[in-house]
């Protein structure tokens, strides 16, 4: 059998929540399909392919160019199409979809970026791989922002994303999301979204090193040019970090750092900046504890599900333990929303760190029997079956 998935990036190096959860799913298809990647390239790049040549994948690579990219947002004026669906939209990579189609037994669609060509693709043939709700997470950033200008972009497309998420549910076979309040959600329009939280590599269960220079250490593992990941730190500068005892230093890790989060380094001298490292585990390991401030986004937050796997402690807003769904408060993790609370938690593990080791060993015992990328694997084939 064949199975074509159409992806809005490159999913290699998986270095991101993103990277690693597609990446991941396309490891697991391999094993029973041949399969093959339409690969939209918003941006020129030279990706690294000797993974996908070795397992026999086939890549095939649609750059948009400056003038498509721009006819297409311009013409999603004049419609409801989300306008980050409308970027998606190329001229060559619907010719090829359309000359494939009949030798493809399935079409995953990643994400809800490429529902520009899910009219191509017969009911019985369209798997959604959506993920999360978009609308979601930017009618929250709505909320946040406080520029006029990007109130009005993000109600705009949220209300977009909410009408085309809601067609996708209509229109394909199955639509997989990675949280099941979501899921519950979307059922309501059709019954076939399907929840499949991702996993981990069971590899961290017995990861074992340690950087003694990071046992101060509170960190932040994302994407930061996301914004979701960019809100929590903002968020931990304006409210938290000035509460926290002079000792503790907050390190963020993750590529693409935007400007707002390199400021902080330059304003506070208990910020480290570290950029994308190639084993972040190591600093993960060895810290006082990791942070999911959260915000607003989507999802499953993939850093939380990581950092748990290797036993730290974790203290989050209920905004990403919420989807971790049988994560208790004071069992697996440390849940506060108010700032002040946050801090004074983070505090307390400083001041009495035998004291929360137990939040260790249950966080490692929960992920490895309910969050790992083999009941992934064992929930997602049945959606072939």
């Amino acid at each position: 059998m064949r199975v074509l998935l159409i992806l809005p990036s490159f999913p290699y190096p998986a270095d991101s929540g993103y990277r690693i959860k597609t990446f991941n799913l396309i490891c697991i298809l391999q094993k029973y399909f041949e399969v093959e990647l339409m690969i939209l390239q918003l941006k020129p790049e030279v990706p690294d392919i000797s993974y996908f040549k070795e397992h026999n994948i086939t890549c095939n690579f649609f750059p948009i160019g400056l003038v498509e990219k721009t006819i297409n947002l311009l013409a999603a004026i004049f419609t409801d199409r989300p306008f980050q669906s409308a970027v998606y939209n190329c001229k060559n990579a619907r010719k090829n979809l359309l000359n494939s189609i009949d030798k493809c037994d399935y079409v995953i669609c990643s994400m809800i970026r490429t529902s520009s060509y899910m009219n191509l693709i017969p009911k019985n043939k369209l798997i959604v791989d959506m993920v999360d709700l978009l609308s979601k997470s930017y009618s929250k950033s709505k909320e946040n922002t406080n520029s006029q200008f990007f109130k009005l972009i993000y109600r705009l497309e949220a209300g977009r994303l909410a009408s085309m998420e809601r067609y996708v549910a209509k229109h394909a076979r199955y639509v997989l999301l990675v949280n099941k309040e979501e899921t519950e959600y979307l059922n309501r329009y059709n019954s076939n979204a399907k929840w499949i939280p991702n996993g981990v590599n069971s590899s961290l269960f017995e990861y074992s090193k340690i950087d003694q220079s990071f046992s101060y250490d509170i960190v932040f593992l994302g994407t930061m040019n996301y914004q979701p990941n960019i809100d929590a730190i903002l968020w931990l500068d304006r409210y938290v970090l000035d509460y926290l005892d002079p000792k503790i230093r907050l390190t963020i890790i993750g590529r693409n750092p935007v400007a707002s989060i390199l400021d902080l380094q330059k304003r506070r001298k208990n910020v480290l900046i570290t950029g994308y490292v190639e084993d972040p585990y190591i600093i993960l390991h060895s810290s006082l504890a990791v942070v999911a401030p959260m915000q607003n986004g989507g999802g499953i937050q993939n850093k939380l599900l990581e950092s748990m796997a290797l036993g730290t402690i974790n203290v989050v807003t209920s905004y990403a333990a919420n989807p971790i769904v049988g994560a208790k408060d004071r069992e697996h993790f440390l849940v506060k929303d108010d700032p002040k609370e946050f801090a004074r938690a983070i505090n307390a593990i400083l001041y009495d760190r035998d004291k929360y080791i137990y939040l260790k060993n249950n966080a490692k015992d929960f992920i490895r029997n309910k969050y790992t990328w083999q009941q992934y694997e064992n929930s997602l084939i049945q959606c072939f079956q």
